[in-house]
């Protein structure tokens, strides 16, 4: 790749993580094992702002990874203690293989 193509790649805002108004929460995350989404990191979650980053951090392993929020969380559609439901890539990249885990989240509420 040339730098000019480096230069051009669209990088999320990572501004947030050191805003005053950054909200750290423990909570349940779910994901699909039959979603066929492998590349897409994006989350479905409770109150982030839509179209933000949300750093998901897994507690067990320390991994840490930035998703994408698509779209609010469906009420009725999950137990009340789940707070967002995340895509196979980003629970691939947790390193989780429940389907129901628990991630730190740090991020901006809408």
């Amino acid at each position: 790749r040339t730098n000019e193509t480096l230069k051009n790649r669209d990088y999320p805002d990572l501004s947030f993580l050191s805003s005053p108004n950054l909200l750290t929460t423990k909570g349940i995350a779910v994901w699909d094992k039959n979603d066929n989404e492998p590349l897409n990191m994006f989350i479905l979650h409770q109150d982030a702002k839509i179209g933000s980053y949300i750093r998901i951090e897994n507690p067990m392993l320390g991994r840490i990874v930035l998703a994408k929020v698509v779209a609010r969380l469906p009420t009725n559609v999950y137990d009340q203690d789940v707070k967002m439901v995340v895509s196979s890539a980003v629970a691939s990249s947790l390193g989780v293989k429940d389907s129901r885990f628990l991630a730190e989240m740090k991020y901006i509420r809408l």
